[in-house]
C-alpha cells in the first residue's frame, strides 16, 4: 500500500455495522470498497460470545464471515491497522503505520471500548473486560480455573458475565453502584424479578456499592466494598459498558457529543462522512431527538442505512430499537424509549407475582416503548404499535388484560 492510496469507500470498524455497509454498497456501486480496523480478525458475531464462553458452542461458530467473501466481494479489508488521525478537510486518514488513505465517502463504524474503572496502579492479574472474542478467550480460561467471582456491572455485560461463572460453578457476587437493575427504565417490581433469579441461582447481589480495594500481590485475591465487607475472588469480571469515541474523532472537527452526531440518513456535519453502530448518536425521527444505541440489530440496520446512503441513496433510518437478553430462564425485554419522563402514563400489564409482567411507556396518546419481563413474544407486536403510532387511551384501553392480545389493536 503506498503513502496516498486512495478509494471511493472507505470504512473504518470491521465489525457487524461496517461490513454490512460494505456489502451494501458493494450491491449499488462498483467502486473500490476498504474496511480497516485494528482487530485482528474477519467478522464475527459479538452475541454468540456468551454461549463460546459458556461452551456451548465451539469457537468457529462465533465467526460470520471468511476471508474468502471478502475476496469475493472484492472489498479490501486491513486487519490489525489502527487509525490515528482524520481529516475531513482533505478527506483522508492516517495510520499508525504512518501512511495516509485518502476516501471518496467514509464510514465511521468503530463501535466502542469496554470501560474499565482504575483500581490502582500496577494493575493485578485477573481482572477481565468482556468486549472481544480476544477478551472471551481470556474469561473463558479464567473462569475454569477459578472458584471464585465477581462482577462489577448489572446491564447486559454484567448479567452474561454472571451467567457463566454460574455455569462454570464459581462462587459469584454481583456488584452494582445503582440502587437497582436498569433504573432509568424498571421499575422496583421488575427489578426484583431479576434479583430473585439471581439470589435463586446463589448469586450475592450488592446494590449502591462500590469496589473499594482490590487484594493481592500481583493478582487478585479479593475485594472489598465500600462498608467493608470482603470476599474473595480470583476473578473480577467488568461489565459497566462502553466508551465510543476515539480520540481521532474528538479531534478531527466533526460533531460530536456522547458519539458522533448525525441526521437521520445517518450523514454527520461533512457531507462525506457517515456514522452506523454504537458510535452513532443519530436524530431519531420517530422520537425527535438525538439518540445512541448499542445493539446488535441496530449495528446490521445502520450498517445497510448508511451503506446505500454513501453509495447515492437517500434513506431514513427509522427502526424502534429493542433489546433482549434471557438470564437463568427470565428473559428481559426492552422496546422504543423505556424512561419515565413527565407527562408518561403507564399501562402495567401483569403483574410480577405472575412471573409475566409488561410496562407500557404512554405519551401523547402513542406507545412509545415498553419493559418486558418473560413476555418476549409482546414485543413484536409492540413495536408494530409503536411504529404505526396507534392511538391509545390509558383509561379506555384494554392493554391492562394479559388475556388481550396486542395484535387486536394493530
Amino acid at each position: 500500500m503506498t503513502s496516498n492510496l486512495k478509494v471511493d469507500y472507505l470504512i473504518l470498524g470491521g465489525g457487524v455495522a461496517g461490513t454490512t455497509a460494505a456489502e451494501t454498497i458493494r450491491e449499488r456501486s462498483d467502486g473500490s470498497v476498504m474496511i480497516v480496523t485494528d482487530d485482528a480478525n474477519c467478522l464475527y458475531s459479538r452475541v454468540r460470545l456468551p454461549d463460546y464462553i459458556a461452551g456451548s458452542i465451539p469457537r468457529e461458530k462465533v465467526f460470520i464471515k471468511e476471508e474468502k467473501w471478502y475476496r469475493d466481494q472484492r472489498i479490501d479489508l486491513l486487519r490489525e491497522t489502527p487509525v490515528v488521525s482524520l481529516s475531513p478537510r482533505d478527506c483522508s486518514v492516517g495510520l499508525k503505520n504512518g501512511k495516509k488513505i485518502r476516501y471518496g465517502k467514509l464510514l465511521l463504524a468503530t463501535g466502542g471500548a469496554a470501560r474499565r474503572p482504575r483500581f490502582g496502579e500496577p494493575e493485578k492479574e485477573g481482572i477481565y473486560s468482556f468486549r472481544t472474542i480476544e477478551d472471551a478467550e481470556r474469561i473463558r480460561e479464567a473462569l475454569g480455573t477459578s472458584k471464585n467471582a465477581v462482577v462489577l456491572g448489572g446491564g447486559y455485560i454484567g448479567l452474561e458475565l454472571v451467567r457463566c461463572s454460574i455455569r462454570y460453578g464459581l462462587e459469584t457476587v454481583l456488584v452494582l453502584m445503582d440502587s437497582q437493575f436498569w433504573p432509568q427504565s424498571l421499575d422496583e417490581a421488575s427489578s426484583k424479578m431479576v434479583e430473585r433469579v439471581l439470589r435463586e441461582k446463589g448469586v450475592i447481589v450488592h446494590f449502591q456499592s462500590q469496589i473499594q480495594t482490590i487484594m493481592g500481590n500481583g493478582k487478585i485475591q479479593g475485594i472489598t466494598l465500600d462498608p467493608k465487607r470482603r470476599y474473595d475472588c480470583n476473578f473480577l469480571g467488568i461489565g459497566i459498558g462502553i466508551s465510543t469515541l476515539h480520540p481521532f474523532i474528538e479531534t478531527s472537527g466533526i460533531e460530536v457529543k456522547n458519539g458522533v452526531l448525525t441526521d437521520e440518513t445517518l450523514k454527520t456535519t461533512d457531507s462525506n462522512i457517515y456514522a452506523a453502530g454504537d458510535v452513532a448518536e443519530f436524530y431519531d425521527v420517530k422520537y425527535q431527538k438525538h439518540r445512541q444505541l448499542g445493539n446488535w440489530v441496530n449495528a446490521i440496520e445502520q450498517g445497510k442505512i448508511a451503506g446505500a446512503n454513501m453509495a447515492g441513496d437517500r434513506q431514513v433510518y427509522r427502526a424502534i430499537s429493542n433489546y433482549a437478553i434471557r438470564i437463568f430462564g427470565l428473559s428481559i425485554g426492552f422496546v422504543g424509549e423505556t424512561a419515565n419522563v413527565s407527562g408518561t402514563d403507564i399501562i402495567r400489564r401483569g403483574s410480577p407475582e405472575d412471573e409475566g409482567y409488561v410496562r407500557l411507556f404512554i405519551r401523547n396518546g402513542r406507545i412509545k416503548g415498553a419493559t418486558l419481563i418473560n413476555r418476549s413474544h409482546e414485543m413484536r407486536p409492540i413495536m408494530q404499535l409503536i411504529q404505526k403510532e396507534v392511538p391509545v387511551n390509558p383509561k379506555e384501553s384494554n392493554l391492562e388484560n394479559i388475556d388481550y392480545e396486542l395484535d387486536s389493536f394493530l
